[in-house]
């Protein structure tokens, strides 16, 4: 389920997939579109990766980078 994040036009959805690796999708509120993707701390974009648009999905993530660091893993 996404959930708002930091971002004003960002949501964020935080799951575990089927090797227990903590995963996130960002959500862009405007076009629905998936924007970009992460397992673990490597992040994948599905828009075109603009130096904008990394910013702002680095302060949608920053709740799942929380539960990153608070799990011990790098991000």
């Amino acid at each position: 389920m996404f959930e708002p994040s930091p971002h004003k036009h960002l949501t964020y959805a935080v799951d575990r997939d089927g090797q227990h690796r903590l995963c996130c999708a960002v959500r862009s509120t405007r076009t629905g579109q998936i924007v970009a993707t992460a397992v673990e701390a490597d992040v994948t974009y599905h828009v075109p990766a603009t130096k904008d648009l990394k910013a702002a999905v680095t302060v949608a993530m920053q709740p799942y980078n929380d539960r990153l660091k608070h799990e011990g893993i790098q991000a």
